[in-house]
C-alpha cells in the first residue's frame, strides 16, 4: 500500500485485538497447506500452491472436527483427505503431461489449419464481418 493512502472501513463499536494460533501442515515444499485456526476449530482449510504472491489459493474445507484435535490428529486427518482426494505424481509423470498436452493442441492446432485453408483471407474476412466477431457491428 501506498505511505500516502489509507484504508477506510465502518466502525461498528468497540475495537477488540484477537490473537490466535494457527497450526499449519505443508506437503510438498509449498504445495499443498492444511490449516487449522484456534478461533474457528470445527474446520481446516485446505490451500494449494498457485505461484502468486500470497503463494497459496484456498481450495476446500475439511469439516466436522471434534473442539480441540491433537496434533496426531490432525496429521492423521490430513493424510486422510490426501489418499481420498490428492493424486501425487512425479515431475517425470508432469513433464509426459505437460508434453502430451501440448503434442494434443499441436494436432488441434493443425487440423484447424486445414479447415481455414480451404478458403480464402476474403472468405474468411466476410464470414468474421457477418458474425460480428470483430466487435465493430
Amino acid at each position: 500500500m501506498e505511505d500516502n493512502k489509507k484504508l477506510s472501513f465502518t466502525y461498528f463499536g468497540d475495537i477488540r485485538i484477537e490473537r490466535a494460533n494457527v497450526r499449519v501442515i505443508e506437503i510438498g515444499a509449498g504445495s499443498l497447506k492444511f490449516a487449522i485456526d484456534e478461533r474457528y476449530p470445527h474446520y481446516i482449510k485446505v490451500y494449494i500452491g498457485d505461484n502468486s504472491d500470497e503463494g497459496f489459493e484456498y481450495i476446500d474445507d475439511i469439516l466436522g472436527l471434534d473442539q480441540k484435535i491433537n496434533d496426531d490428529e490432525f496429521m492423521t486427518i490430513v493424510l486422510n483427505y490426501c489418499v481420498q482426494h490428492v493424486e501425487f505424481i512425479t515431475n517425470k509423470a508432469m513433464e509426459e503431461r505437460v508434453q502430451n498436452y501440448y503434442k494434443k493442441l499441436e494436432k488441434e492446432n493443425k487440423k484447424v489449419k486445414q479447415i481455414l485453408s480451404q478458403y480464402t483471407d476474403e472468405q474468411l474476412l466476410n464470414e468474421v464481418n457477418e458474425r460480428g466477431l470483430l466487435g465493430g457491428n
